[in-house]
């Protein structure tokens, strides 16, 4: 049987996100949820964060990856390992249910967290390549564009209606891991199902293969060249602090929702998080990052990413507010209990979120011109993950010891020199860059 070297983007674009996405919430907006549902402890729950470590170095392993196989043999070899993972992860939490782990509940439960990040990374890696090589190139904006859309729909379903359906199972049996056992058990299933579609629905594009020796070139290399960038000092700071306050409060935010009144927080259910931190707060974040998206092309990065950036703080205010005036009055909306305050301070915090993050991410495509733009993109990636990685670990400690107002306050304070340094970026050199680089493209093609 031939092998069909193109297929319609269509046809395994949407599936491929739906499985990374499920394993993003997994791996990342899952455990703290999770956690806090056990009456794990917040420092405990702050320390997920460093379950994004092997995202924040996936840069390394991208030369690993090119020299090695092609990325369709990546991806689906990923797939099945992730697979096996997470049928074993489900298995635990069902027999949870009826033997005792008490003492090894926690640190079984991490380990498979931990492999499921790692394993994540070969994926990631291969399904940038895999992208690139099967996609037109007349059809590649658009299907970015699919990309995002389908990311945000799976992590609605994943971190919003399977939590709220986890705490509805918990409210009823009484056991947050049947709950549990029944979120990771469906999203394992379709994981299955679309493993075993990709397998016979990838294409083998002509471009997918492994990195030709000539074409080699180590990693230092290409990092000493990012130095040929204007200012690549302060690129490099910007990058790392601008989501250093954003990582202190993200990390604390179900808790502060879940924890009761006593120890301030508001008391709300599993269910509760579900709704309001899973489907509305994805729901204000697509639609801050479309329209932020569309400021940036119509006004540019020079006018709009500062306000953005502020735009981006402002909303820890109003978590501090809420931590200081807490409002614990619930309010049946379409029949679903919820908090109206709280409601508001999340869809407030995810709108700037998604409008700041508009602007940073067209920042990071512009210093990652030139040659090696999939490597320096990838590098500016890595070290903005680890600084929100960084911050979010220590979160639940500092929370332990000051609280959640002086916590959020701290969010604020964490967030000023990512702002600050704003004024010396070479914002204008990049976009004078960018032209000429837009300029010589658009000349080879005509």
């Amino acid at each position: 049987m031939k092998k069909r070297t193109i297929v319609n983007g269509w046809l395994f674009i949407p599936g491929s996100m739906v499985f990374a996405s499920f394993l993003w919430g997994v791996v990342q907006e899952i455990p703290g949820i999770m956690l806090k549902s056990m009456n794990v402890s917040n420092t405990v729950i702050g320390m997920t964060s460093l379950l994004g470590l092997p995202m924040a170095f996936r840069f390394l392993f991208g030369p690993f990856v090119d020299h090695h196989g092609t990325k369709r043999q990546w991806l689906l070899v990923s797939q099945r390992f992730i697979v096996a993972a997470m049928l074993l992860l489900t298995a635990f939490c069902g027999l949870a249910l009826v033997l005792d782990f008490s003492g090894m509940l926690l640190p079984v439960l991490l380990l498979f967290f931990g492999i499921l990040s790692f394993l994540s990374v070969f994926m990631d890696v291969a399904w940038g390549g895999f992208f690139l090589a099967s996609v037109d190139e007349r059809d590649k904006a658009l299907f970015v564009g699919v990309n995002a859309a389908f990311v945000r729909l799976a992590l609605i379903f994943a971190q919003g209606f399977m939590v709220m359906l986890a705490g509805r199972i918990e409210k009823t049996t009484g056991q947050p891991m049947a709950g549990w056992f029944v979120c990771f058990g469906v999203l394992t299933t379709i994981q299955l199902a679309l493993m075993v579609y990709h397998h016979f629905i990838y294409p083998y594009p002509k471009l997918d293969r492994p990195l030709a020796k000539k074409n080699r070139i180590s990693f230092p290399k290409v990092f000493m060249k990012f130095f040929e960038n204007p200012r690549p000092v302060v690129i490099l700071s910007f990058v790392f602090l601008y989501r250093l306050g954003e990582g202190l409060l993200a990390r604390m935010k179900v808790p502060f929702l879940m924890d009761l009144p006593e120890n301030g927080g508001l008391g709300l259910s599993l269910e509760n998080v579900g709704v309001m931190n899973g489907i509305f707060m994805l729901l204000a974040m697509v639609f801050g990052g479309v329209l932020g998206g569309l400021m940036v092309k119509w006004y540019g990065l020079r006018k709009t990413i500062f306000p953005f950036a502020l735009l981006m703080t402002i909303p820890n205010l109003a978590f501090v507010w809420l931590a200081a005036n807490p409002m614990y009055g619930m309010t049946t909306v379409l029949g679903l209990e919820l908090n109206l305050w709280a409601l508001g301070t999340l869809l407030f915090e995810a709108f700037g979120y998604g409008m700041g993050f508009s602007s940073f991410g067209f920042f990071q495509c512009e210093a990652s011109r030139g040659p090696y733009r999939a490597t320096f993109y990838a590098l500016l990636t890595g070290i903005m993950t680890l600084s929100w990685i960084l911050s979010g670990s220590f979160s639940g400690m500092i929370q332990a010891q000051i609280g959640y107002v002086w916590l959020f306050v701290l969010s604020v304070v964490f967030a000023l020199p990512g702002i600050v340094i704003i004024f010396w970026l070479p914002l204008r050199e990049l976009e004078e860059r960018g032209k000429e680089e837009d300029a010589a493209r658009h000349q080879m093609e005509s």
